[in-house]
């Protein structure tokens, strides 16, 4: 990412071969982010560079410059760039992102890359649909009258002898 630059948007998308493996990426960017990148000092061919507007020679360097920039900031997560890509994949996979919905954004060739983030999500929502299609099939058997009175304690008519 530490090569991207106004040469790889158009309209608000951006896109990008993946430097690790040379994958398509696209994103779509919000708009809120566009409005953030016309508003800050860039270069030329790159939206992030060092102070004067040098780029960086190599993804570490710019690596531990964001990490530096995020302890000196405070935060206690996604203090890495690294980091921050984790927490997409995280946030994608739990808004419903599909498996190859997650490989088309972050350029990843496995199936394997991309089920790290859905697994995980993937299990809680469909156990959330399975025990609603649970729920509904037994409301559409059982009659109306068993349901409402269900849960209600009968009146104990017969005296304790005790």
């Amino acid at each position: 990412m530490h090569k991207v630059g106004p040469q790889h948007v158009k309209n608000g998308v951006l896109k990008y071969r993946a430097a690790k493996n040379a994958v398509a990426v696209t994103v779509k960017l919000p708009q809120f982010l566009v409005d953030t990148i016309a508003a800050t000092p860039t270069g030329d061919m790159r939206f992030m560079v060092k102070k004067k507007g040098e780029a960086w020679t190599s993804k570490e360097s710019f690596g531990n410059w964001f990490s530096k920039c995020c302890r000196e900031a405070g935060l206690e997560t996604g203090k890495s760039a690294h980091g921050i890509r984790k927490l997409a994949a995280t946030i994608s996979a739990d808004a419903g992102a599909t498996t190859h919905e997650l490989m088309a954004q972050f350029g990843w060739k496995t199936v394997s890359q991309a089920e790290v983030y859905t697994r995980g999500a993937d299990r809680h929502r469909l156990g959330l649909q399975s025990s609603s299609r649970v729920a509904d099939h037994i409301e559409n058997i059982i009659p109306r009258t068993l349901i409402s009175g269900a849960g209600k304690i009968q009146k104990n008519t017969n005296k304790s002898t005790i």
